[in-house]
């Protein structure tokens, strides 16, 4: 019987108090705050819509249905990026690819890191797709590509060349366009092949709902935190998050030649510095470099093997932060939508805050 008792511990005010936070491991990346104090709340946020505003955004959510058996493999993500590529290339001129999918190789899905199109696959859920089962995604366009939505629409659900009716193909059935008129909630609508989706601006799709003091991020398909040739363990420190946030949309803003300020680097280090990592449920996943968008290792004709393809480790979970976010939200929104670092074309990089 006396195993069964349950020991207890009473902490004492000589004691050394438990841990707040969780401990970080030695080797993780840092990033440093730039000297000086952050901005007022409202000015850093105003700094943020500028930089953002007028940026055309387009955001697709499609339902259709898998021919037979699915055979996904372990990263939905780009199985689905194939999948719509080839009905992109087959159908579409090749500027419309281009628009698309940005310079890529047709019948290649390798590269593109920061291709102008996201997957978000996580309405896909976790279970096992059995044959014939539903796929409902969501697509997010932006710059060049928000134009050229139409397109797309068109492609999905009018595919030529047959891909439609090919073993393991997804058909899709249903196009819906997101909405979201001043004042308003975000609401679906219908798509139809001949009638364009409607172009919303970064800036005015709604910002996440985030407690005062606090905000939960979850990463919820794996998300690349390391830069290429930085060394360390990725890590969810708020102000390295924000860092790689703001790196994000500053690469796709330059990329689609949008004009306006720049993003305010700097402050937003600043604003971020004292948050506080108070739960963390992150965890490691070893994924393909290619799947982030890296070209895969080169043959050599010579050896009898090929050479090994480089794994990265990327983050997956959730983790929780204590802190002062009122001025980060416009920055928060925009990730949201727009999912964070490379490979976000083959479902890498989707995120929710709230």
């Amino acid at each position: 019987m006396a195993d069964d008792i349950v020991e207890t511990r009473t902490w004492r005010r000589r004691d050394a108090a438990p841990p707040t936070e969780p401990a970080a491991p030695a080797g993780r990346i840092t990033v440093q705050a730039p000297k000086g104090d952050a901005p007022p709340a409202d000015v850093l946020a105003a700094r943020i819509r500028a930089s953002l505003a007028g940026w055309p955004v387009v955001v697709l959510r499609a339902t259709g249905t898998v021919n037979g058996k699915a055979r996904p493999g372990q990263w939905r993500g780009l199985w689905l990026r194939s999948q719509i590529g080839e009905i992109i290339d087959r159908t579409l001129s090749r500027e419309a690819g281009l628009a698309l999918l940005g310079v890529h190789t047709p019948g290649r899905v390798y590269g593109g890191a920061w291709a102008p199109i996201a997957l978000r696959t996580s309405p896909l859920g976790e279970d096992r797709l059995k044959p014939d089962s539903d796929v409902c995604i969501e697509i997010v366009l932006h710059g060049r590509a928000a134009h050229a939505a139409g397109e797309l629409v068109r492609a999905l659900l009018n595919p030529a060349g047959g891909a439609a009716k090919a073993d393991g193909f997804v058909r899709w059935r249903t196009v819906q366009h997101l909405v979201c008129d001043e004042g308003e909630e975000p609401r679906w609508r219908p798509c139809a092949p001949k009638v364009p989706a409607a172009l919303l601006a970064v800036d005015r799709l709604t910002e996440p709902k985030i407690r005062a003091r606090r905000v939960m991020v979850t990463f919820q398909s794996p998300t690349v935190i390391a830069r290429r040739g930085e060394d360390g363990e990725p890590w969810p420190d708020f102000m390295l998050l924000v860092d790689r946030m703001g790196r994000t949309l500053s690469t796709l803003l330059d990329r689609s030649g949008h004009t306006g300020p720049r993003m305010p680097d700097d402050d937003l280090l600043r604003a971020a510095a004292s948050a506080r990592l108070v739960a963390n449920h992150t965890r490691l996943v070893q994924t393909p470099s290619t799947i982030a968008g890296a070209e895969p290792p080169r043959l050599d004709r010579r050896s009898p093997t090929p050479p090994p393809e480089e794994q990265l480790p990327l983050l997956v979970g959730s983790a929780t932060f204590s802190g002062d976010f009122e001025g980060l939200r416009p920055l928060l929104r925009a990730v949201s939508w727009l999912g964070m670092g490379p490979g976000r074309q083959n479902g890498l990089g989707e995120i929710s805050i709230r």
